[in-house]
């Protein structure tokens, strides 16, 4: 029998308000009205949340008031799909709240009086919260520093849970405003090195280095030493404590606000780093990178547990954990909504080389070596609601216009001129030369909700996943090459193979194509083409004549 992992996570949540365009100078007075924007977070469910959307069984354990702020946050994790069943809900309580004020560059902390500092120490059955076959418990340092009770009860969970022989993980988390990072890791340290991973931020690193007597020299992150100097420090710490691994999440930012990703792992097999294949992105939301990133690592993680698999990669999993953070920091708010088919369709598309995730090469500047070069635009849409997108746009556009060229700053100049002449859908043929310069340079030059743009004469599947990268809505070919309608519809391009005869037309329906090309059309002509859209389900077929098509 199969197995599944479970995550099981305890901590609690709070709800954020940040005003959205604060207001400033006298334009605050009298009211200081502003609009605000309305989230809730917090680091153990968020990653309940973010693994729930990858189809993964998650139980969130907290305490919450009942109301309608304490039903707030419970109906953002029971909607995403998190178990709450074990929660506790207390009456008369508040739920925690926090406030970005912008103008003084805080956040105004509001949970003295929450149910989450009233929990009671026993409060939770860990025995039997745990005692269940194959769950991962992923534990914060946030927690234990919260209260006294709460950190009671946070130490009997990661007691009981690997007295059991569960797989824990630990993201240290260390926040100021609850205390010093030496009081953390008195809580902290006297587990190590029995957890299977220890998460650590830039300044933790360098914090608990200071507090384990190993001295160091640190660099700017955008140094091209960068990488080997703070490899190091995390080796030297990993072999003080001589365990358990440490991850530490490296983000440097230009001055276009694109944030260059990347994660160093040390383990008793050595040094592992995503460095050389980094994520680029533009953060839509401050808040939530961290989170998506353990509910990454710890998802590979379960899925070598659950496959019996030895040959476990820290450097697999750590790229899965910096894929979805980006992803997920693709909206406002704390919480991932990316989905299992959106990860994996991630992975593959930038298997081996570095990410970009809605950023343009040439705005990669500044931010270290390893540059990428090929323009890759993946969303966090799914691949079926891409599609179904652009089968409306290219049925609104009425007819494709082909550009076939030995020319390539021709073909360029004159798809920008269809596109300004009102042209809604433009195919750059791979026959080409230069094709997939020509199509990158067209879906960087024409908006993207403006034309749809596409790729023609696909011979190969491997063909579609180069256009893809390059910004290919749409993929036609004079034929059905084996392969060809699976990889489109894996990323979401529209697959348009062609046919001619009904049976060569229907069977390409038979195998998932949305739309198929009838081809060559000036062999079939209007009556005959209506007379096969009349026989029965035949007439479901969305067709694209192409061929001895003139003005």
């Amino acid at each position: 029998m199969s197995r599944s992992y479970s995550l099981v996570s305890y901590g609690e949540a709070m709800v954020r308000f940040a005003p959205i365009d604060p207001p400033s100078g006298d334009s605050a007075a009298p009211s200081a009205a502003a609009t605000y924007l309305r989230t809730v977070g917090g680091d153990e469910l968020n990653v309940c949340v973010d693994l729930a959307h990858l189809g993964r069984h998650t139980e969130w354990i907290s305490v919450l008031p009942t109301g309608p702020l304490g039903n707030v946050v419970r109906d953002c994790g029971l909607n995403a799909g998190v178990d709450l069943s074990k929660t506790i809900y207390v009456d008369n309580a508040e739920v925690g709240t926090f406030f970005v004020i912008p103008e003084a560059r805080a956040v105004h902390y509001q949970r003295a009086n929450s149910a989450w500092a009233r929990q009671e120490v026993g409060a939770f059955d860990w025995q039997t919260i745990f005692g269940r076959h194959d769950i991962w418990v992923h534990l914060t340092g946030i927690s234990p520093m919260t209260g006294a009770n709460a950190r009671l009860n946070w130490q009997a969970a990661i007691e009981t849970a690997l007295r059991l022989h569960k797989p824990v993980s630990v993201d240290l988390n260390h926040r100021k405003a609850l205390g010093t990072l030496q009081d953390l890791w008195s809580v902290v340290q006297p587990y190590l090195p029995k957890p299977k991973l220890l998460i650590l931020s830039l300044d933790q690193l360098q914090g608990l280095a200071l507090l384990e007597g190993i001295a160091f020299n640190g660099v700017a992150l955008d140094s091209s030493e960068a990488d080997q100097s703070w490899a190091t420090l995390l080796r030297q710490l990993y072999a003080k404590l001589n365990g358990p691994p440490l991850a530490c999440c490296f983000k440097v930012r230009n001055g276009l606000g694109v944030q260059r990703r990347w994660t160093v792992i040390a383990d008793s097999s050595g040094v592992h780093s995503t460095y050389a294949t980094p994520v680029y992105h533009r953060p839509k939301d401050e808040c939530g990178g961290g989170s998506a990133w353990a509910a990454g690592y710890i998802d590979c993680m379960m899925q070598c547990l659950e496959r019996n698999d030895t040959a476990y990669s820290p450097v697999k999993a750590a790229r899965r954990g910096d894929l979805l953070a980006a992803l997920c920091q693709e909206i406002v708010g704390d919480h991932s909504n990316t989905t299992r088919e959106q990860l994996d369709a991630a992975e593959r598309l930038f298997s081996g080389q570095p990410a970009l995730v809605n950023v343009l090469p040439d705005e990669t500047v500044n931010l270290g070596p390893n540059t990428p070069v090929k323009l890759s635009v993946p969303s966090t849409r799914g691949a079926k609601e891409l599609i179904a997108d652009a089968l409306v746009r290219l049925k609104d556009a009425k007819v494709i216009a082909i550009l076939r060229a030995n020319d390539a700053e021709l073909a360029i100049s004159r798809g920008v001129e269809l596109f300004e002449m009102g042209c809604r859908a433009l195919e750059v043929t791979l026959d080409s030369q230069d094709a997939y310069r020509i199509l990158s340079e067209l879906t960087s030059r024409i908006p993207a909700d403006k034309c749809l743009i596409g790729v023609g004469t696909v011979f190969e599947p491997s063909q579609v996943a180069e256009s893809f990268k390059r910004g290919a809505r749409f993929a036609l070919s004079p034929i059905n090459p084996a392969g060809f309608i699976d990889a489109c519809n894996e990323l979401g391009v529209v697959a348009i193979p062609s046919g001619f005869s009904p049976q060569e037309l229907w069977n390409t329906k038979l195998q998932g194509a949305p739309c198929v090309k009838l081809f060559p059309a000036q062999m079939c002509s209007p009556a005959t083409l209506k007379d096969i859209l009349s026989i029965g389900q035949l007439g479901t077929l969305r067709i694209m004549p192409s061929g001895g098509i003139n003005p």
